[in-house]
């Protein structure tokens, strides 16, 4: 018969580096199965075959975007420097098993994450058909110190890894901008900007390629679009 191609061979030869989701207690079904053991398998495997791992960390049991950074159920109860240690402890226990070349603290957090001990704006709030970007330094610091602690995780895990942080609006420069300076004023250490790229929600390339740009010269890191999609 026919040779059968090893999926992961293949997968590895045509895309080096694996971008992969990582939720805290799953349900398993209906797409949320990446818990720690999914993951570390599937990683294992991965880089058994020449590839590395983005390891996209949710901090959440369910899907996190900029509408929803919901609370692991777990962690709903702890106080704030308790949540803190908590992510310092999940980060480091999965960077550890995981072995990520890359890693996220968070995913799509424009509005931040961990609601609502991490979050910084209400994204259903809008002015004039835009953002509401109405400021809390206190909610900003928050953030900040979530981030940090995951961050401090990640590097006493593997000093190598590579920090991502990842937003939405790939397009939008004004929402980019804006949240990059607070990440800056907070004092938060990273290696790389991430981006999702959506045409039929986040600009043209035009406005892709630009903000990529104006984000490069004003912050000097390179830009990942970890998230993107064809409209059909």
């Amino acid at each position: 018969g026919e040779a059968v191609a090893d999926p992961y061979a293949m997968f590895a030869e045509t895309f080096p580096c694996a971008r992969v989701r990582l939720f805290v207690n799953p349900l398993r079904r209906g797409g949320m199965i990446t818990d720690l053991m999914y993951v570390t398998e599937l990683s294992r495997e991965y880089r058994a075959h020449g590839g590395s791992i983005m390891l996209d960390l949710q901090y959440s049991d369910i899907w996190a975007d900029p509408k929803q950074q919901t609370m692991p159920k777990d962690w709903k109860n702890l106080s704030f420097d308790e949540l803190r240690q908590k992510v310092y402890d999940h980060t480091f226990e999965a960077v550890k098993t995981v072995k990520p070349r890359y890693v996220q603290i968070g995913n799509e957090i424009t509005a931040g994450m961990l609601w609502d001990q991490g979050k910084v704006i209400n994204p259903f709030d809008t002015v004039d058909g835009k953002a509401d970007l109405t400021e809390d330094p206190a909610a900003w610091q928050r953030l900040g110190e979530l981030l940090k602690s995951g961050i401090a995780g990640a590097k006493a895990a593997d000093p190598e890894v590579k920090i991502i942080l990842h937003i939405d609006q790939g397009g939008n420069h004004r929402i980019c901008q804006w949240f990059f300076e607070h990440i800056a004023a907070q004092n938060v250490g990273y290696d790389y900007i991430g981006l999702s790229y959506y045409p039929f929600w986040h600009g043209s390339l035009s406005d892709l390629r630009q903000n990529i740009g104006e984000l490069h010269q004003h912050f000097g890191k390179e830009i990942f679009i970890v998230e993107t999609a064809q409209p059909y």
